[in-house]
């Protein structure tokens, strides 16, 4: 029923996933692990190369630093999908928007998280899980790449863009863009999952990150969170945003960001322009990462 993909360049940490996730998964299912230690390809190249050997029509995409706990979350996941025809991939950590920003950062408001992270070098430890012991599944517009479960269909209708993204980074949030814009792009928090990393935000993580901007410029800022939101939420995502811009004294992308604001509520200039000052202090206190 799945086929699970990982790349590895740790012996080590590869026999942990692959015990881990085969006591964990609940069905049928097959590994299809690729020795990255030697090429050093990127991830969109390794991706879409054990994609192509897949045997089942469920796809997993998951790193070798991570551990599950929830039992049957193959099942799962396989539910979510025969239930709603419209999902195109689902994730454990997920945000529901997308500024033009030249510089990640995200708004809680739009987090959907359920990851214990682990650094085994230095101890540091964080439990974060958005919202606030909710379990549930949540309209995103991006998911993270240390798990993606998805369809070996809808992956051959939005293979990994390996030309553009060389390296390890950016490759999840574009095969989300890539998914959102012909399906529902999800994250999960009924799995306990644990992350052994906190990721790397260094030049290359920037230039990368650059790269994808400029491809779905176009789209951007993008919203895309279930119909259930609060404007107040949403007017916080916005306001996250917009300040961020003012910050970096991008005023042309802070008025953009507001008539999308505008336009998502329909609601006039001035009272919209108000509840953002009103909320900017809760806003700027509560920035997951900058």
């Amino acid at each position: 029923m799945i086929s699970i993909v990982i790349c590895s360049a740790s012996p080590d940490f590869q026999k942990q996933v692959v015990e881990n996730l085969s006591q964990t998964v609940g069905c049928d299912h097959e590994f299809i692990v690729f020795d990255n230690r030697l090429h050093r390809y990127g991830l969109c190249k390794v991706y879409n190369l054990c994609a192509e050997k897949a045997k089942h029509s469920y796809l997993c995409f998951a790193h070798e630093d991570i551990l599950i706990e929830t039992k049957d979350w193959g099942k799962r996941l396989i539910a979510h999908f025969e239930r709603d025809r419209e999902i195109g991939a689902i994730g454990v950590a997920g945000i529901g928007f997308v500024s033009e920003r030249p510089k990640p950062s995200t708004p809680r408001a739009a987090a959907f998280f359920r990851v214990k992270h682990i650094d085994k070098r230095t101890g540091r430890r964080a439990n974060i899980w958005r919202p606030k012991g909710v379990q549930g599944l949540f309209r995103v517009a991006t998911i993270d790449g240390q798990f993606i479960f998805t369809t070996k269909d809808v992956w051959s209708q939005c293979r990994f863009d390996e030309e553009r993204f060389t390296h390890f980074h950016l490759y999840d949030l574009d095969f989300s863009m890539q998914v959102n814009r012909r399906y529902k792009v999800m994250a999960t928090t009924e799995i306990d999952i644990t992350h052994f990393s906190f990721g790397t935000y260094d030049a290359t993580h920037r230039a990368f990150y650059l790269k994808f901007i400029e491809k779905w410029k176009d789209r951007l800022p993008l919203l895309q969170i279930s119909e259930s939101a609060s404007p107040t939420q949403i007017v916080k995502i916005f306001t996250h945003d917009i300040l961020n811009h003012l910050r970096d004294g991008h005023f042309d992308l802070a008025k953009r960001s507001f008539e999308h604001l505008k336009r998502a509520l329909a609601r006039p200039t001035l009272p919209l322009a108000l509840q953002c000052a009103a909320l900017s202090p809760i806003v700027m206190l509560s920035t997951l990462r900058d």
